[in-house]
């Protein structure tokens, strides 16, 4: 989940743990976008920046988390997000932080 004191974990947080790869189809409503090296989405010739962006250019209410309705695999990215942030919270890595530029 987001809120305040909560990281926010982007779909490049996703990719540099392996849980997600560049050319991977996301899926929202039987419609699909790829993610891009830069963490983005790529759909319709257009670059999505966030998978709520992602899901609301599918046709997903504002209202509504992108996260809980795009899926890669059957499995909704949130569901995917929440495993990411388990893992760093554990210490057993591949969760938030790490990374380098």
């Amino acid at each position: 989940e987001t809120g305040p004191g909560v990281p926010k974990i982007d779909l490049k947080h996703l990719v540099a743990a392996q849980l997600l790869h560049v050319g991977d189809v996301i899926v929202c409503k039987k419609k699909e976008g790829t993610i891009a090296a830069d963490g983005y989405i790529n759909f319709n010739g257009k670059k999505m920046k966030s998978v709520s962006s992602f899901a609301h250019s599918c046709g997903v209410q504002r209202t509504v988390s992108g996260w809980r309705t795009c899926f890669f695999q059957n499995e909704s990215l949130q569901e995917i997000r929440d495993r990411y942030a388990r893992a760093g919270s554990s210490g057993q890595g591949g969760g938030a932080g790490g990374g380098a530029a």
